[in-house]
């Protein structure tokens, strides 16, 4: 009991520390696409089937300390980004179609079909937070896919408020895969089900007239 009592008091320094990490929510700078364009990353690939288009809502977020010491983009030690740099491509029936910027944002980017690059400044008064990129929109070609069919972050990079260049992480985490068209096999399993269903109606309907 005597031991117990004499670490009690480290035990409750322990407990704050630990209290006050969660309470601050510090988290790492990520990239992500954002189904719902509402800042919410989606941490799964997005399926798109063939002839579809689809839109990626691009987002970043920077994590939770503010700067303390030093000036942003110069020798802070925040969490505060003073440039984003990414970098997409896709491959087989998959291409980009066009882009478009936040407006709140100073953002310079390339397009080809298959190459999407993206720099982005923030070196007036950056914040910490989420931030909308902008909305990529690329289409799977009216054919079945034949390989590999996938949008990739290529690569995705960090200006701190110290100035140094890092890697920014992105989601999903599990890979670099950010779309996928589905396999020959599960696109014609669907649209099987899609037909024996459409069957399955036609015989109820004309069983209920009879």
């Amino acid at each position: 009991m005597q031991i117990w009592a004499q670490l009690a008091p480290f035990t409750m320094i322990l407990a704050s520390l630990v209290a006050f990490i969660v309470g601050t929510g510090v988290a790492r700078a990520q990239a992500f696409h954002s189904d719902g364009d509402d800042g919410i990353p989606k941490l799964t690939r997005t399926s798109v089937d063939p002839g579809q288009l689809v839109t990626l809502y691009l987002y970043y977020a920077t994590g939770s300390l503010p700067t303390s010491i030093g000036e942003i983009c110069h020798t802070g030690d925040g969490d505060e980004l003073c440039a984003v740099d990414i970098g997409l491509t896709s491959t087989g029936t998959l291409s980009f179609v066009s882009f478009t910027p936040d407006p709140s944002q100073d953002i310079s980017s390339e397009r080809t079909s298959n190459v999407f690059d993206l720099n982005l400044l923030d070196t007036a008064a950056p914040t910490l937070g989420v931030h909308r990129i902008g909305a990529l929109i690329l289409q799977a070609a009216p054919v079945v896919c034949t390989g590999t069919c996938e949008v990739r972050w290529e690569r995705s990079n960090k200006v701190t408020a110290s100035l140094k260049l890092e890697e920014l992480s992105f989601l999903p985490e599990a890979d670099d895969v950010i779309v996928e068209v589905p396999e020959p096999e599960m696109a014609w399993l669907l649209l099987s089900g899609i037909g024996l269903l459409a069957v399955f109606e036609r015989r109820r309907t004309a069983k209920v007239k009879t």
